[in-house]
């Protein structure tokens, strides 16, 4: 995973965590075509690597409650 990755677009549905580890709790899934900004990364071992991220949204058309921050393990 490159460290000078601002923007991931989703291949593949994702689960969104509250924290970087497996048994977190998962907030939401996060649908194929999903644009993330990448806020920062943490690796936990060669085959661990979590990101911090942040949906991209529309203010005005997307729903206020949704959670748009969380980690994703890539």
């Amino acid at each position: 995973f490159p460290n000078n990755v601002k923007e991931i677009i989703l291949s593949s549905n994702t689960s969104l965590y509250s924290f970087p580890e497996t048994h977190a709790k998962e907030l939401r899934v996060l649908d194929i075509g999903s644009n993330l900004s990448v806020l920062r990364k943490w690796k936990v071992s060669e085959s661990e690597i979590w990101v911090r991220v942040e949906l991209a949204s529309n203010k005005l058309l997307d729903d206020p409650n949704k959670t748009r921050k969380g980690w994703i393990k890539m």
